[in-house]
């Protein structure tokens, strides 16, 4: 399959002490590292770095440096002498009367990374979000890693890639979701300044399922009670996030109020609520609602209203958050309501899909799953619990 995105998440490592920069190096090989003079500082600035280790030396792509701001591409040469560790040292840019140091880490490994264990999802786990995180135990000599995720097992064309990924998890970028309904294969490849190391074995997860309404239905125009389209899940489980689809076409967005109910549970939440409206008192008098609407969109779908159709595009924050439907089922009816506020422009509900995520089931039962609890006492005990290494998430109360 094509690449559908890459997304590289260029992580900057940054592991030393108290969030230091840091630099890295094989214990026999070179390493190069920018740093950047600013132009407080007087020109000509000269640079020396302190405290390196026995065996490692620097060079300077130049030194003074004679206009400011500038970036110095710094060298360093490691013989071996030195054995693998983390090692403070210094830049220290010297000029006329002043002297300024900078604190760095810097990081010698000894050989490439071993390869690291996947953790989560589970293999082959069913129903798994489009923004899933993934988790895993790094090996010995770990730097970063590269996250691969295709529907390919041999990862021809990765649909998903995220390089520099230090720690043990990453989660997708909400505005880039998996493709649903989907068996889709991941994998890790470590890297340090050694070279890569084996990759990881490959994982499998199937994303979840996205069910559609695609009923044309006029909207009323001025009418309270508006229209109602149903959309049912014969089969579910507990929630943990929700995506909605909206396809509407209207002459006047700001007219519109879009309610999402749980039929089973009463449960209700404002998608849409006249986008635009009270600060125009109209609201967004543009044309055509197009959008994903999730809790993690970075765009209020109320402050969005573009000259151009759709008005309202892309993805986009509800009005009330999705977590209201947190730990429910998701078997049932659900039914969405579209009101027209203000006569004068009317309008047709084309489609809309619902794509619920859900807390996954561990294979060996480790899933914490906390819903009635007392949130101050949840968040303390959650401090105190490594989630990647248990594998598994908790389920939090919205």
């Amino acid at each position: 399959m094509g690449s559908l995105f890459v997304m590289l998440a260029a992580l900057a490592f940054g592991g030393g002490a108290g969030g230091l920069p840091s630099a890295s190096i094989c214990e026999v090989g070179q390493a190069q590292f920018e740093f950047s003079v600013t132009g407080f500082l007087t020109p000509p600035v000269t640079l020396d770095l302190l405290n390196l280790p026995a065996g490692v030396s620097a060079s300077f792509s130049e030194n003074p440096v004679l206009a400011l701001p500038a970036t110095v591409t710094i060298t360093l040469t490691s013989d071996g002498s030195t054995a693998a560790g983390s090692f403070p040292f210094e830049i220290e840019e010297d000029t006329a009367g002043f002297t300024e140091i900078n604190d760095w880490i810097l990081h010698i490994f000894e050989q490439v990374p071993a390869t690291p264990t996947l953790t989560f999802p589970d293999d082959g786990a069913l129903q798994t979000s489009r923004f899933p995180t993934m988790a895993w135990l790094p090996g010995a000599h770990f730097e970063t890693v590269t996250l691969e995720i295709d529907d390919d097992p041999n990862f021809m064309s990765p649909d998903y890639v995220a390089n520099n990924l230090i720690g043990g998890s990453h989660t997708l970028d909400r505005e880039f979701g998996l493709p649903s309904d989907t068996n889709l294969f991941w994998r890790l490849r470590p890297l340090n300044p050694c070279g890569e190391g084996a990759a990881s074995a490959v994982r499998s997860f199937m994303t979840t399922s996205i069910v559609c309404n695609l009923t044309d239905l006029v909207i009323p125009d001025d009418d309270p009670v508006g229209i109602s389209s149903v959309i049912e899940i014969a089969a579910g489980d507990l929630i943990t996030d929700m995506e909605i689809l909206l396809s509407i076409m209207h002459s006047r967005v700001g007219d519109l109020e879009v309610r999402l109910r749980h039929v089973e549970t009463d449960t209700q939440v404002i998608l849409l609520n006249r986008p635009g409206f009270p600060a125009n008192a109209l609201g967004c008098e543009e044309d055509v609602v197009s959008c994903e609407v999730h809790d993690f969109a970075q765009t209020i779908a109320e402050n969005m209203c573009r000259p151009v159709a759709p008005a309202i595009n892309g993805h986009v924050r509800p009005f009330q958050r999705l977590s209201g439907f947190r730990g429910e089922n998701s078997a049932g009816m659900w039914e969405l309501t579209i009101i027209d506020h203000e006569a004068g422009e009317s309008g047709t509900s084309l489609a809309w899909c619902i794509a619920p995520s859900y807390a996954p089931v561990c294979a060996d039962d480790r899933a914490i799953r906390i819903m009635n609890l007392d949130w101050p006492f949840v968040r303390s005990v959650l401090g105190m619990i490594d989630t990647v290494n248990i594998g598994c998430p908790v389920l939090l109360p919205h």
